[in-house]
């Protein structure tokens, strides 16, 4: 018997962990990416001392999700940290809210509930009014606290609606999440909440970001209470992959591009490099994403309606970042990062993001990685990472645009952390086109496709195209998750696909 000889495209979680995988079950791997590195939107780079992200990764799973799940079944050296409070919510500019693991941590609950009783009787006119009284009484979400047991009750009841019943998340596809809430509450401080979270899971807007979607994701990480961080930043999950499959034999090549899908009467035969070598394989697994893989096939090979689709599906937004390398720690959160929600109507709370404009308030999703892994920079020094949602369109006309909605997001952590601008070594500024450029994608989207209605569930691209043995993975496809982890599933379900087809037997 001869191995199966497997190509996969692009170095990404996805990519290298379908080859570690692949390579792990007995196959023949190469693994091929046009960078000169490892991991593509999950690469970290080093300078002056640093370990630094490329973009703002944080891991709603960690040891518990299908990150840590590859790295056990293929033997790689992934080690993962997770405090007990993860992040800081910074509410209307005043209110602090720790994110605790788990949820029912009672330090989080109290706060949360406080929270959201003073913004219900803020928004209804005061705490002692007849009227405010009535109208609490009568919010629906404020019934469903009394009857399940507060807020804690509350949350477990929700958790057991969606993680049980399939069918229901199934039927929340086609429902967007601000819709989905208006049916328990129209209390803004819990939308504008909301309206941030869905941002930070999907890198869409709540108006159009599916319920079902978000619900699943949102629920699977409070059952796994495992948010975290791998050590030696986020790099440290594909080099783990591919350092996995080079030790069972696999072929890595660095710098290499792929640059046509090698198809024969609607079977892939390999792939043709840029510099036209041609790579045979039984198998190709693409990891560039649903629209260039299209691309490498070529149309005259593909239905013309998925083809079509490939090119009209809309993308998640970016997530662009300033890196500050401080000489000193000067921002002390007491967790891994600060999130400011913004004080804006949720609705409209991202309109600047395709109109070119900047927001009234910043929604700031920052990360303080030093605060949890101490090796990613000397002794008594610190690394923050403030990013904000940045344009789709990877060409470089964004790049003005990128640095306004990033002047924006800075004036907002300063205005926290007023002594980090005096200590500042170098910052690091990343925007659409740079992701872009790392991914050869028209786009500088920080997931893939966008997770939103009419784009997830059966909507959703498939794993298997058109062409036999040609598989995708990445966040273009299959399943559900947030970003990195949707990936890694991915990864798992196409290893299990190709290794359970009877025609790879005997190869």
């Amino acid at each position: 018997m001869s191995k199966l000889k497997v190509v996969v495209i692009g170095t990404g979680v996805g990519g290298a962990g379908a080859a570690a995988l692949m390579q792990h079950r007995g196959c023949d791997v190469t693994i091929l990416d046009k960078n000169p590195y490892i991991g593509g939107r999950c690469h970290s780079f080093e300078k002056d001392g640093f370990i630094v992200d490329s973009g703002i990764h944080m891991f709603s799973r960690g040891r518990k999700g299908p990150l840590a799940e590859i790295n056990s079944i293929v033997g790689g050296d992934l080690r993962w940290l997770t405090p007990r409070t993860q992040i800081t919510f910074v509410i209307e500019g005043k209110y602090r809210l720790p994110y605790c693991q788990p949820i029912y941590d009672p330090e989080m609950a109290m706060k949360l509930a406080y929270i959201a009783g003073m913004s219900t009787l803020k928004s209804l006119g005061g705490r002692g009014t007849a009227s405010g009284r009535k109208s609490i009484m009568n919010n629906s979400l404020f019934r469903i606290m009394k009857r399940e047991g507060g807020i804690t009750g509350l949350i477990r009841e929700m958790i057991n609606l969606v993680s049980i019943n399939e069918i229901y998340l199934c039927e929340l596809d086609d429902v967007t999440v601000m819709d989905f809430l208006l049916g328990f509450t129209d209390n803004l401080m819990i939308h504008q909440v909301v309206a941030y979270a869905a941002m930070i899971l999907t890198s869409t807007p709540y108006t159009v970001c599916s319920a079902g979607e978000m619900l699943w994701s949102m629920m699977k990480q409070v059952y796994a209470s495992s948010f975290g961080v791998p050590e030696g930043a986020s790099r440290a999950i594909p080099v783990a992959y591919i350092e996995a499959m080079q030790r069972d034999g696999g072929d890595l090549r660095l710098s290499t591009a792929a640059d046509e899908i090698l198809v024969n009467n609607g079977e892939v035969t390999g792939v043709k490099t840029e510099n036209g070598e041609e790579i045979p394989a039984d198998v190709v697994i693409s990891n560039a994403g649903i629209l260039l893989t299209s691309e490498m096939v070529g149309e005259k090979n593909l239905p013309a309606d998925y083809y079509r689709r490939a090119h009209e599906l809309k993308t998640s937004y970016s997530h662009i970042t300033r890196k500050y390398a401080l000489s000193s720690k000067v921002a002390d959160i007491g967790s891994n990062g600060v999130f400011n929600v913004p004080d804006m109507d949720p609705e409209t709370m991202f309109d600047y993001v395709d109109n070119g404009t900047v927001p009234d308030d910043a929604y700031m999703f920052t990360s303080i990685p030093t605060e949890v892994d101490h090796n990613l920079a000397e002794p008594g020094r610190q690394l923050i990472i403030m990013g904000m949602p940045g344009p789709r369109s990877g060409d470089k006309s964004t790049a003005d645009h990128c640095n306004r909605i990033l002047e924006k997001g800075e004036q907002k952590l300063f205005s926290y952390f007023p002594r980090v601008k005096d200590h500042i070594d170098w910052t690091v500024q990343t925007n659409s086109h740079y992701y872009s450029h790392m991914t050869g994608k028209p786009t500088g989207d920080s997931i893939g496709i966008g997770q939103i209605v009419g784009q997830t569930g059966e909507h959703k691209p498939q794993i298997k195209t058109p062409i036999k043995n040609l598989y995708l993975v990445g966040g273009d496809v299959g399943g559900r998750g947030i970003g990195t982890e949707l990936a890694a599933a991915g990864a798992l379900r196409v290893s299990d696909l190709i290794m359970a087809d009877p025609a790879h037997y005997g190869v």
